[in-house]
């Protein structure tokens, strides 16, 4: 399993309109690719940024939902509308792969 988890930060006047493009970025990508994107406010540290996370069983899935993205004009024309409300710089990617441990192969 593929954890990518991409978070940026906004303005504290520009909290309704990032829900709003979190609203937005949802339905697109569920729509056109079939995506789940999970949105969460972290509870402690600052509170004006977000994360958007998504789970894929490979990461060739990632690697082709970026490249598709990068032509997407519909998805390319929201971002770039709303990237006001976003911090220049504050965006960050992570990609987390799920590990079997030992006791997770065994059971116990």
């Amino acid at each position: 399993m593929i954890t990518f988890v991409r978070t940026c930060a906004f303005t504290p006047d520009k909290n309704t309109a990032v829900m709003t493009l979190t609203r937005q970025i949802k339905r697109h990508l569920q729509s056109k690719y079939g995506l789940e994107v999970h949105a969460q406010l972290p509870v402690g540290g600052s509170p004006n940024r977000i994360a958007y996370i998504m789970h894929f069983c490979r990461l060739s899935e990632l690697e082709e939902l970026l490249l598709k993205l990068a032509e997407d004009s519909d998805y390319r024309r929201l971002v770039s509308a709303n990237a006001r409300n976003l911090l220049p710089g504050s965006i960050y990617d992570e990609i987390w792969r799920e590990i079997e441990t030992a006791s997770d192969a065994t059971g116990g």
